[in-house]
């Protein structure tokens, strides 16, 4: 099949903020770790488009400038929510937090997605979810730097 006839992947965002490309959030095990700052660049329009949806609704939702939240948008999960330590050291995981905005957190497998992520114009952040089975796990994701 030529190139020519390969269709656009659609790009969307499950609960406004997992990145979906045709219908499907990116799993670690299916990326290399070089894949992550493809992704965001190939993406980027569709990213600041989304980062400005996400604060309009947030202004919306909060009246004051400093209740605010920063926007993030979920890039890949890096490991499902039962095998955390996958991709979180066992500091990060004592620790209880859900939120981590530094690479060391990451165990030597996941910390590659980390640095491809901080070699895009972004913020890569990491989140530990729990929720449903879409959303639940260890998540890279983006924010705008300030």
């Amino acid at each position: 099949m030529s190139a020519e006839h390969i269709p656009e992947p659609t790009i969307t965002f499950g609960l406004r903020n997992i990145l979906m490309v045709n219908n499907r959030a990116f799993e670690a095990p299916d990326l290399l770790p070089d894949n992550i700052k493809e992704i965001v660049e190939c993406v980027d329009d569709d990213l600041q488009r989304q980062f400005s949806i996400i604060e309009a609704q947030d202004s919306l939702w909060r009246e004051h400038e400093a209740s605010r939240l920063r926007p993030t948008i979920l890039i890949a999960r890096l490991a499902l929510y039962s095998q955390p330590s996958i991709a979180l050291t066992r500091n990060a995981l004592i620790s209880g937090h859900s939120f981590f905005t530094h690479g060391s957190v990451l165990t030597e497998e996941a910390l590659p997605y980390w640095t491809s992520a901080l070699a895009t114009p972004y913020q890569p952040e990491i989140h530990n979810l729990r929720g449903t089975n879409t959303t639940s796990g260890v998540w890279l994701g983006i924010s705008p730097k300030d």
